[in-house]
């Protein structure tokens, strides 16, 4: 790594061995040296795995696949059932909730313009009697 920094840092000083300049660098670098940079750092990983890790990941990975397919079969029996897609339902729900968000939201807005203008109103009637009153 030291080398790689000597050639970008135009210098043939040793810079520092604890510095990770790689992110600084990283726009002088050529993609494909990043993709093989990451991908034998994953397969060294990868090699220091014990087999029972190995093995819990691959427990692992084949749990998720299951529930996932449990899923797809539940959405397919759910749309075979109603006729519509899986969640039609709450898409409809959805909308009907912004829908009723928006209309709350103009009606606030709208009580709002109103109170504001109600006070302006009552605000220069109440100066317009104190006016008369002092006459």
């Amino acid at each position: 790594m030291a080398n790689r920094l000597q050639v970008f840092s135009g210098s043939s000083e040793s810079l520092h061995p604890n510095l990770d300049m790689g992110p600084l660098l990283a726009p002088l670098r050529s993609w494909s040296a990043i993709e093989k940079e990451v991908s034998v750092k994953h397969q060294r990983e990868e090699a220091n795995k014990s087999p029972s890790q190995k093995a819990k990941e691959k427990h692992e990975q084949d749990a998720q696949a299951a529930r996932h397919a449990r899923r797809m079969q539940n959405r397919a029996a759910i749309e075979k059932k109603r006729g519509t897609r899986w969640d039609a339902e709450r898409m409809a729900t959805d909308k009907a909730t912004e829908t009723l968000l928006d209309c709350i939201k103009a009606q606030r807005q709208l009580g709002h313009h109103f109170h504001k203008w109600g006070n302006k109103i009552a605000s220069k009637l109440h100066s317009k009697a104190t006016q008369e009153e002092e006459l």
